[in-house]
């Protein structure tokens, strides 16, 4: 279900945030749940990149052994 944004908008956002995972991946960095519902979140319209970022943000680091 799209959020006020267009096909061609949401089609947009998911081919930037696929290229993002990519790119995290051959860093050897793989996404969490939590962060591919957010994804899921910004590509249907209901939050804007900002909100991503803030979001992001304010959740505390993860340390990993």
């Amino acid at each position: 279900m799209l959020h006020g944004i267009t096909q061609e908008e949401s089609d947009k956002r998911r081919k930037a945030m696929q290229r993002v995972v990519r790119l995290n991946q051959s860093e050897g960095l793989q996404p969490t749940e939590r962060l591919l519902a957010l994804i899921d979140r910004y590509v249907s319209g209901e939050i804007e990149f900002d909100e991503v970022g803030n979001t992001i943000r304010s959740w505390p680091p993860t340390v990993t052994a």
